[in-house]
């Protein structure tokens, strides 16, 4: 598309991007950039990143025009160094990023680069109604280090574009319900094992864990229903049936031995239909057909006498 020749090494595809995107950057006039971190006592905005575009984004363009959301507002410049010492360590494991910009005006008088204007947008989109929530509000503490991502496994397996979100991961399960509507991005809070490592891991301690099983509560209709477009439409008749009978058959002993018996005896049969049967075909068009197989009855002996494994 470039019409450059064909490379595979990492040093020449990077020289290949750099030509083309220098020539971009000397002719555009409007850069766009985020926020990492707006200090309110300097009327500053910090900017990290590795790559260097977000660089020449912000002091090559006529107008810098960045995005932040009202979470990133710190009192001083203190607070910030706080935060990207957490912040950098946990995204990278480096010390420091390789750019840091700290952008306080546009262009003054007899300085050579820079935007003659700079415009800050502030961000709301249902915050204010997150920060308001006594509970889920702990959530706009995250700094976008993404290291519950790193440490999830069901992320890990899948990908982030597998959450159909702007936001993917543990994080991503709490705060896209609440910014979007639970509607449209109830079905993220799926996507969690429960296994509490994102908890464990966070640098600034947000209990990603806990606010994901209390989202999946108030997905079924079963929490406190003030989140943004939750209105009990998601609630699944048919699943909580499902579900009721599943635990009804799970918590009898025996029933639970004749029931997987069956599905063990009927498994290779159900496989070659699975795509026919309703629940199933959703299943095995990205899933292969799961294998019930094992001796369901193998008594073990012990000290007290028999005991079902």
């Amino acid at each position: 598309k470039l019409g450059a020749k064909l490379e595979s090494e990492p040093e020449k595809l990077n020289e290949i991007a750099r030509v083309h995107l220098r020539k971009e950057f000397q002719t555009f006039k409007m850069g766009l950039s985020g926020v990492n971190f707006a200090i309110a006592n300097e009327g500053a905005i910090w900017l990290i990143e590795n790559e260097g575009n977000g660089r020449m984004s912000t002091t090559a363009s006529d107008i810098h025009v960045a995005i932040c959301g009202i979470e990133k507002i710190v009192e001083s410049f203190e607070d910030a160094s706080i935060l990207d010492a957490l912040l950098v360590p946990s995204a990278t494991g480096a010390p420091i990023t390789c750019y840091n910009n700290i952008i306080t005006s546009p262009r003054k008088a007899g300085e050579l680069d820079g935007p003659k204007e700079v415009h800050i947008i502030l961000l709301d989109n249902n915050r204010s109604t997150m920060l308001k929530d006594s509970h889920f509000y702990r959530a706009l503490s995250c700094i976008r280090c993404g290291t519950c991502l790193n440490h999830c496994p069901v992320y890990d397996k899948i990908g982030g574009h597998a959450y159909l979100s702007t936001y993917p991961g543990p994080i991503g399960e709490v705060i896209s319900p609440q910014l979007f509507g639970m509607r449209d991005y109830g079905h993220m809070v799926n996507l969690c094992s429960l296994c509490g490592r994102c908890s464990e891991v966070c640098p600034v301690k947000i209990p990603l864990a806990e606010l994901i099983r209390d989202l999946r509560s108030e997905k079924v209709g079963q929490g406190r229903k003030n989140l943004k477009n939750n209105d009990g439409s998601l609630r699944n008749k048919q699943e909580e049936y499902a579900m009721n009978q599943f635990a009804k058959v799970a918590t009898n002993g025996n029933t639970w031995r004749r029931t997987l018996s069956l599905a063990n005896t009927f498994a290779p049969l159900a496989k070659p239909f699975a795509p026919l049967i309703p629940g199933l075909k959703n299943w095995v068009a990205y899933r292969e057909f799961p294998t019930l197989s094992g001796n369901l009855h193998k008594k073990v002996s012990n000290m007290k006498g028999v005991i079902y494994e």
